[in-house]
């Protein structure tokens, strides 16, 4: 890890995402550049859990548009100095971070800085959408992060601690193959889907117990194609403590890599932003949205902690 003479960081992690037109949007290449021109209107504004997110200035360098996003919300409550009432008053203070951006006008790669426990990937992809289609007038954009692929049991060993775990289980065909515990969930509720999310105990430093006999037969049932599973987990570097979140559904990571930091501004560097866009594992061209991709219609997850059942209809008499 580079540091500079006084210690402080010289690099910042970065994301990748790709932005993809929805479904009915799809048009020719030389339009939808047009779209895309329409969408970055500075000064666009969107609310996303609290938090005002904004589309700052943008510009063009060479063959990438290159800006900023940032959010604003309520901090904490602070005593101030009132030289009026000669006294101190109770204000609340304003919070707000950004995160530069680097956009490829030809397959639509776009590379952010991401803000360790405030701006990370999802809500950087979810807010650069909104504010996307929010200047479109219409939900033009869909957004998916470029994943690198690692299998479960070696995410499992790089992460330090699990603290968020998401499940949905689906009723097999033809068994269980052993799954007892899950068995008795399903059959038990008479359900055709079961959806369980597992948060850690703040003052749990080993995160979640996932080899507790659900926990495990959960993600088992899941990975053997009933289901899909999610997982966040924190990574202790000399960087500091990282975010790190593996999908079943792509088995791997979002990707991330290291550009230089401004250490006035602690921005990444723009310049260094477009130099990693064509080492971004993009499919140039691509004109659709998945449908497994498709987050603008996908329901929200249930509430932390709760075990969601879906029951199957009742059967005709």
């Amino acid at each position: 890890m580079l540091v500079s003479p006084r210690g402080r960081w010289t690099t910042t992690r970065v994301g990748f995402a790709q932005l993809v037109p929805a479904r009915g949007f799809e048009t020719a290449p030389a339009e939808l550049r047009l779209r895309l021109e329409n969408a970055l209107i500075p000064g666009t504004a969107i609310e996303r859990y609290g938090r005002i997110w904004r589309m700052g200035q943008v510009a063009d360098e060479e063959r990438a548009v290159v800006g900023r996003i940032g959010y604003e919300r309520a901090g904490d409550l602070a005593e101030l100095w009132d030289p009026e009432l000669k006294d101190f008053k109770e204000e609340r203070l304003r919070e707000g971070l950004t995160s530069p951006f680097a956009l490829d006008r030809s397959n639509l790669v776009v590379i952010f800085q991401l803000r360790s426990g405030r701006i990370e990937h999802h809500s950087f992809t979810g807010a650069f959408r909104a504010l996307l289609n929010e200047a479109s007038g219409e939900p033009i954009w869909g957004i998916r992060p470029i994943v690198q692929g690692v299998t479960w049991e070696r995410w499992r060993e790089s992460v330090t601690r699990v603290r968020h775990l998401e499940v949905r289980l689906e009723r097999p065909n033809p068994n269980y193959q052993g799954r007892d515990e899950i068995e008795r969930i399903i059959e038990g509720a008479k359900a055709r889907m079961v959806r369980m999310v597992f948060d850690a105990q703040e003052d749990e430093v080993e995160g979640l117990n996932l080899d507790d006999e659900v926990v495990h037969e959960a993600i088992e049932h899941a990975r053997a194609d009933y289901g899909n599973v999610k997982a966040v987990a924190d990574i202790d570097t000399e960087g500091g403590r990282q975010e790190s979140v593996w999908r079943s559904d792509r088995e791997g990571a979002p990707l991330e890599t290291r550009v230089p930091l401004d250490p006035e501004t602690r921005e990444a560097r723009r310049e260094a932003l477009v130099e990693e866009l064509p080492d971004a594992p993009a499919e140039a061209g691509q004109e659709t949205i998945d449908e497994e991709l498709r987050s603008e219609f996908v329901a929200p997850p249930p509430e932390q902690g709760e075990i969601e059942i879906e029951r199957p209809p009742e059967q005709e008499a």
